[in-house]
């Protein structure tokens, strides 16, 4: 079962797990009606037209859809290139993303390289009302070949070549590495109960019991498919972007600063701890990204999301 809530609105879902050759599909069937963001498909919306859209919509059909809606996890192949680079855009190319957001080419060949790498979320609305699927978020990644050792590691723009990760992926490395998960703006509050079954491993669980944001779904099963293709680990540079806020700290201050109740301060290496991630080394300079004053902090994963 999966409930989404929005405010003091809940819906409730069934949650049904289809597995795919190279792409799992979670499939959330509508249980009770709720209301959707309605937006023209691959058009850039700013936040006020994504609300103004969502009130129109409330007018339109009030709090009630009838039909089903569904909600898919998937690994899309070549036909999911309209959907990536729609995510991509939204996710990454407004003001609060820092214009970060990979190219129509970077896509295609990372697709080209690495297509079980590649993760997508999309809505699906119910017939006669959304006609088609509305992407919602991405995650990349691809194997290299890493010893283990922190030292080695640099920048994100060098083990990733500048985001050109098909010139950089190993087919047989024995480490998985994030690229980036990316959520498009209007989605990226929404919480989802629901009863997807993480492996059975001596260190997990087995079921993500909490509720879990989009990004959280993405990365959960991007980790999912790297480790049953065989890596040892799966490593990525992350950003830093409460970084601006706290000017007179080092980087390596600043990575390690929690809030009183224990988790980090930081929002983006919150969410890898949250999801069982380890702080590994943090680095000057990371990217071009403002809002991270350019650097990142290395991060590992040793296992699958467990809950």
């Amino acid at each position: 079962m999966l409930v989404l809530k929005n405010g003091n609105h809940k819906t409730i879902f069934l949650l049904n797990i289809i597995t795919r050759p190279r792409a799992i599909t979670l499939e959330v069937v509508l249980w009770r009606s709720f209301t959707l963001q309605r937006r023209k498909r691959y058009v850039n919306y700013s936040d006020a037209q994504l609300r103004a859209s969502m009130e129109n919509e409330k007018m339109r059909f009030g709090h009630v859809v009838s039909r089903s809606c569904t909600i898919k996890i998937t690994t899309p192949g070549a036909e999911g290139i309209d959907e990536l680079l729609f995510v991509e855009t939204q996710a990454w190319g407004t003001t609060s993303g820092e214009n970060l957001e990979a190219s129509r080419e970077k896509i295609i060949r990372r697709i080209r390289s690495f297509p079980e790498g590649i993760t997508l979320a999309t809505i699906w609305g119910p017939e006669g009302i959304y006609e088609e699927s509305d992407p919602v978020g991405s995650q990349y990644a691809f194997r290299c070949e890493w010893n283990g050792d922190p030292t080695a590691l640099s920048s994100w723009d060098e083990h990733t070549a500048d985001g050109w990760t098909d010139t950089v992926h190993c087919p047989d490395g024995n480490t998985g590495f994030l690229v980036g998960v990316g959520v498009v703006p209007g989605y990226r509050q929404y919480l989802f109960y629901h009863n997807h079954l993480a492996p059975m491993h001596p260190w997990g669980g087995t079921q993500w019991e909490k509720p879990m944001r989009i990004s959280e779904l993405l990365i959960a099963v991007t980790l999912d498919n790297l480790f049953k293709l065989g890596v040892e680990r799966i490593i990525g540079n992350a950003r830093i972007p409460g970084y601006h806020f706290r000017p007179t700290l080092t980087v390596e201050e600043y990575c390690k600063l929690r809030r009183e109740d224990g988790k980090l301060s930081d929002p983006v290496l919150r969410f890898h701890e949250r999801m069982g991630a380890e702080i590994l080394k943090p680095v000057l300079y990371s990217m071009e990204d403002p809002e991270s004053r350019n650097a990142g902090c290395w991060v590992i994963y040793r296992h699958p999301f467990a809950g």
